[in-house]
């Protein structure tokens, strides 16, 4: 049976629209939609014949049966408004993305009376479930039409992958899957993406071409996803390579495989014209003949382009499976979701992610929006970056991304812009040592210039903002390899090194020890003009440097990166392609490959030595060549045939073919056929015998080889290229080679591959149709940019923040709490309770404190007792030590964030000893509703549970420890009062954390409640004494009446009265004096004027007080003169305050005296 989650998977209008979509099919009506909003209850409508209204109406929310019933009054309140307005209402459909019990059920329905006929009307989530579980084909197209529906299938996230030799791929397959099922959470399904899943209807192959960050990876990865998760294939593969394609495709089972961005960095020179686009070329034929797999290709668009002009057969592949993604296809509904998408998913602080919600209309209206641009600005934020400068940051980086890289770099010191000009030309990543060697090469030589600065501290400043750094091996002899964050990186610093070239070239020669650097130096120059000498030099230095260490990473080091975790972590980090092989005669081919006799006519006679002696090698030892050497033959062979270092192709085409027979390899001459057509047909016509022969007693042989391992998929692989090896050749197969083709083929008959389901590619036509159908029936609701914005507040950033109880009593009776229960919450002793009242005004607190009653069974009365029991509940259910949980909630109870929100990161650095190797307690913390998680945030149900654990410190204390608390605690900031000396560590540390509270202005009159409730005497004559003693000074005068018209001027009291004389307001600018006592005492002090005024009073207020607005302003300095003070009774209040000050005075004065 289904179990889907409806809250949690989908957004408000999302749920909103599935409930439509599943309450029309089971009622066979159509509703008439409306705009978020505008509603007056109604999300949809339908007018039935007689006039009557059908209304439905789609709530998610939380804490379904909780919640229902406030809701449900407000809900109803408008339907009442819409009945007395003339609408007459037969009926009302009320669905819920949570489920309630028959008794809430119940309670709804006579909420909802007369409008709700039936218990059916209303819809819960185990209603959805039901229908979805059914087999009924009506709610099936609904099921198939939500995406987010079946990727969160239970039984699907249970399927594993095979578990096969080739480890690493599986590894790689298996991240890539669990990043497309977090992604999926976020995902926007655009016109693009439904055109991606139609045509994979027709065929079984898809390449998605387009602008860099337009999102291609994504849509592979969705897409793919669809398919794995809705028709059961038993794996999701994600291949780097061709090899990796035949790895994929010879697993059992129904497969959907990934190829992202097949060409990667080589660009098409180093893949279009040789042997692996033929192997792709054939693979994507093989598999049109099969059932059991797909293919999704992705690539950059400019280097489609370049490839598909030097391969006229790949092209006709491309131009029937290809997909053009480009910016300009998304909406600007498309890219607010989009751009909403990433913030959900981005680590930042909840300041940072409310600045970057402000600037949502200014980013998706830039020129340069880009999803990659967003997503890489996003990784790059910090907790540290202060939230106001997160959206103008961003305005920079999209308006040239190159300049926030650019600001980057101009900030690092001079030796980490070294290293990191250094890996421009590293083959990456790179092991530490290595690049240590390099820079400390480069130190040396520029010692004037450069600081002795040591490598790992260049490396940490790296880290911050470019770099990466992992560690394999750790258990035997640690590796650490070091590469750039993204592709970005290098794109900056190439482009910074084309630029400046003259500026950075000693630099990057000096550091080139090894030969690979100079080959990675080598191409960055070819491609830069007027830089021939420079390129001659770094040319003549590989030269030297061929029999140098490699410091290909993977290369050294295959056999612990090649399964495990340790694979796993080397495929996810950024790396560079290789044009060629370490081994062999690969670094002689490199050379060949990049050698321009216009730029290096100094070493053109080495070259043809070197290169005629290698050709001469091949020819006599054909054995000893590896077939990586035979895959770059073709394409260095015909670099230096163009150089003019050998003319006689017809030589070269002859040792190439003649080796590539000796070895047993595939014939591929489609790199000679294209550049010297002349020679290649030629040699072909000449050795037609050779030729035919080789080739039927190969493919005999590989055929008959898989034929006897009975998987008849391998077997019509190689069937198929071999026709394809005849058809490039234009030759028929020989009648001998048929009879055995066809008599292994017999062999082979063993085993079948299973078919896809029914519905899949058995008939074209008829999916044409249910395409159609399934398009018009159940098309995605149009959403407006207000709509979609008014979706991430309401049904993200609202729902992470905590819940206001407004009515108390309301609360109990929907959450149904015990008579019990509430008496012991609303007890008369806890009136007056700031601490217990403090957990009264949000749900996520009263939680807290129903869990805590089911625990202590009262809620104490005492301060001490009550925070004393609060930290015994925390601590005797969480497994965090109590030191280190004090300090987790205090961090997040004082931090500085407004809110009091944070993220999984922020929460680590708060205590990250604490998240080492368990955290099992942060779980503990929230099912004991210490803290709450929404979305990936956490904030504490309330902040002054953190405070418990300072109050029961400061319990302990002795009463001159207590004195001296109080005394630094509220005066240590005061010019005029002397505070007690503290001599004690521990007690500074009080002091220190009590001062933070204090500053926290949201829990002042709480934590100066709780101070006074704990040690009164020492807060009268430590604080509240001395604050009077300087009070005194301020205001004493040599009369009464002086003394009464200083405190007025001091206090600068202002009041508001109605035209009734009922005071509605008023303000003063408080003495801290006054302000403490006012909390600690309630005196009110500077209340000097009565609620309401007499008639009198009234007209003598109009006829001296100014009028604002509606109200009348009073100022009491400018009633001094007019000789109003005794009449309305503020000069007696001002008598009594200023007394209250002098006895104050004269009992610290006393005290002192004493």
């Amino acid at each position: 049976m289904a179990d889907y989650d409806f809250y949690n998977i989908f957004e408000p209008m999302e749920f909103q629209d599935f409930a439509r979509d599943m309450i029309q099919c089971r009622e066979g009506i159509v509703f008439e939609s409306f705009a978020r909003g505008t509603d007056l209850g109604i999300d949809g409508r339908c007018v039935l014949g007689d006039g009557s209204t059908v209304i439905f109406q789609a709530k998610r929310i939380k804490n379904t049966s909780q919640t229902i019933l406030s809701i449900a009054k407000t809900e109803k309140e408008k339907l009442d408004r819409l009945a007395e307005g003339g609408v007459v209402i037969s009926r009302y459909l009320l669905a819920l993305s949570g489920d309630i019990g028959v008794e809430r059920k119940r309670q709804v329905m006579e909420l909802f009376f007369p409008y709700i006929v039936a218990s059916e009307d209303i819809i819960t989530g185990q209603d959805f479930n039901n229908y979805l579980s059914s087999g009924d084909s009506r709610y099936r197209c609904v099921e198939e039409k939500y995406f987010k529906l079946w990727i969160q299938n239970t039984k699907t996230l249970k399927r594993t992958l095979h578990e096969v030799v080739n480890g690493p791929l599986m590894e790689r397959s298996r991240m890539n899957l669990e990043e497309a099922m977090e992604k999926a959470r976020f995902f926007v399904e655009t016109d693009i993406y439904e055109e991606a899943l139609k045509k994979l209807q027709h065929s079984r192959t898809l390449i998605i071409s387009g602008e860099p960050g337009v999102g291609k990876t994504t849509l592979a990865n969705q897409t793919a996803l669809y398919y794995y998760t809705k028709f059961g294939f038993q794996s999701f593969l994600y291949a780097s390579s061709v090899e990796d394609l035949y790895a994929a495709e010879a697993m059992e089972g129904k497969k959907v495989i990934v190829f992202d961005d097949f060409w990667g960095d080589t660009g098409f020179d180093g893949f279009g014209t040789g042997r692996k686009v033929k192997d792709l070329t054939s693979f994507i034929e093989h598999i049109q003949k099969r059932k059991d797999c797909i293919l999704i290709i992705t690539t950059r668009e400019y280097i489609l382009e370049q490839g598909l002009k030097k391969n006229e057969e790949f092209r006709k592949l491309v131009e029937t499976y290809k997909l053009d993604c480009r910016i300009g296809q998304y909406s600007r509904e498309d890219k607010l979701r989009i751009y909403y998408g990433h913030l959900k998913s981005a680590s930042l602080t909840w300041e940072q992610m409310q600045s970057l919600r402000e600037a949502d209309f200014e980013i998706i209206e830039s020129s340069n929006y880009n999803p990659r641009v967003i997503e890489k600005f996003l990784q790059s934020i910090t907790p540290e970056m202060p939230p106001g400068e997160c959206a103008a940051n961003f305005f920079r980086y999209l308006d040239c991304p190159v300049d926030f890289w650019k600001k980057i770099f101009e900030e690092l010191s001079m030796e980490a812009k070294v290293v990191y000009l250094l890996m421009a030309i590293m083959p990456l990543p790179i092991e530490s040592s290595v690049l240590e060697t390099c820079y400390y090469e480069v130190l040396k030589t520029n010692q004037k210039s450069l600081e002795w600065k040591g490598f790992f501290e260049v490396i940490i400043e790296l880290e911050k903002t470019v770099i990466r750094t992992d560690l394999y091996n750790q258990e035997v002899q640690e590796l650490r390899a070091i590469t750039f964050q993204n592709p970005s990186v290098k794109d900056f610093i190439q482009s910074a090194i084309r630029n400046c070239l003259e500026k950075y070239h000693d630099i990057l020669f000096q550091s080139c020890l090894y030969f690979s650097q100079c080959v990675e130096y080598l191409k960055l120059l070819k491609e830069i003009k007027g830089a021939e000498r420079k390129y001659q030099k770094v040319m003549a230095k590989a030269v030297l440097l061929l029999e140098s260490d490699s410091i290909i990473f993977y290369d050294k080091y295959k056999q612990i990166l090649l399964y495990g975790e340790e694979g796993i972590r080397f495929f996810q980090t950024y790396r560079t392609w290789e044009t060629g092989e370490d081994a062999g005669f690969g670094r002689l081919e490199q050379l060949f490959l990049l050698y321009d006799r216009e730029k290096c006519p100094d070493l053109s006679a080495w070259f043809e030595k070197t290169f005629i002696t290698f050709v001469q090698t091949v020819e006599r030892y054909p054995e000893s060549v590896l077939s990586e050497d035979m895959e770059s033959f073709s394409d260095a062979a015909i670099q230096m045939a163009r150089e003019g270092i050998c003319e006689d192709v017809n030589w070269l085409i002859s040792v190439y073919m003649d080796c590539l027979m000796w070895n047993r390899m595939e014939l591929d001459g489609k790199a000679w056929k294209q550049s010297f057509v002349k020679e290649w047909t030629r040699y072909i016509t000449e050795n037609k015998d050779k030729i035919s022969t080789y080739l039927e007693k190969y493919y005999g042989a590989e055929l008959c080889l898989t034929a006897a391992g009975g998987v008849k998929s391998e077997f019509d692989y190689i069937k198929l290229r071999c026709e394809h090896e005849y058809t490039k050749f234009d030759w028929e197969i020989s009648e001998s080679l048929r009879a055995k083709i066809q008599l292994y083929e017999q062999w082979a008959l063993g085993e079948t591959i299973e078919n896809w389901e029914d519905e899949m590619y058995e008939n074209d036509e008829e999916d044409d149709d249910d395409w159609e159908n399934y398009a018009h029936q159940l098309e995605h609701q149009t959403w407006t940019l207000d709509e979609i914005e008014a979706d991430f507040d309401d049904g993200y950033l609202n729902e992470i923040q905590p819940t206001p109880v407004d009515n108390l009593e309301e609360w109990f009776w929907m959450r149904g709490i015990s008579g019990q229960v509430k008496n012991a919450i609303m007890a008369k002793e806890l009136d007056d309770h700031v601490f217990w009242n403090s957990f009264l005004l949000e749900e996520e607190s009263l939680e807290f404190v129903l869990a805590f009653l089911s625990w202590a069974e009262e809620l104490p009365a005492g301060y001490w007792t009550a925070m004393a029991a609060v930290v015994r509940y925390m601590t005797e259910n969480c497994k965090a030590p109590g030191e280190m949980l004090e300090h987790f909630l205090t961090q997040m109870a004082l931090s500085g964030n407004e809110k009091g929100i944070f993220s999984k990161a922020e929460l680590e650095r708060f205590c990250p000893e604490l998240f080492l190797w368990d955290e099992t307690w942060l779980e503990d913390l929230e099912k004991i509703h210490v803290l709450v998680r929404r979305q990936g945030w956490y904030y504490l149900s309330n902040p002054l549970l953190a405070f418990s654990f300072h109050f029961i410190s400061l319990h302990e204390l002795r009463p001159e420890e207590m004195a001296a608390y109080v005394s630094n605690v509220f005066l240590g900031d005061e010019k005029d009062v002397t505070t007690i000396l503290v001599d004690s560590e521990s007690l500074s540390k009080l002091i220190e954390t009590g001062k933070r509270w204090l500053d926290k202005t949201i829990w002042e009159r709480e934590f100066v409640t709780m101070i006074c409730q704990l040690a009164p005497d020492a807060f009268l004559n430590h604080v509240i004494a001395p604050l009077a003693e300087v009070l005194y000074d301020k205001l004493y005068a040599d009369s009464e009446e002086e003394i009464v018209y200083n405190l007025i001027g001091l206090l600068q009291i202002e009041a508001e009265f109605d035209e009734d004389g009922v005071c509605v307001g008023g303000s003063g600018d408080y003495e801290r004096y006054f302000g403490l006592s006012e909390i600690a005492y309630s005196t009110g002090f500077i209340d000097v004027f009565p609620d309401e005024l007499t008639e009198e009073q009234v007209q003598l207020l109009t006829a001296n007080a100014e009028k604002k607005g509606e109200n009348w302003r009073v100022y009491v300095t400018e009633w001094i003169d007019k000789g109003l003070l005794e009449y309305f009774g503020i000069y007696d209040k001002m008598l009594t305050v200023w007394n209250e000050i002098c006895h104050l005075r004269e009992k610290k004065k006393g005290r002192n005296d004493g």
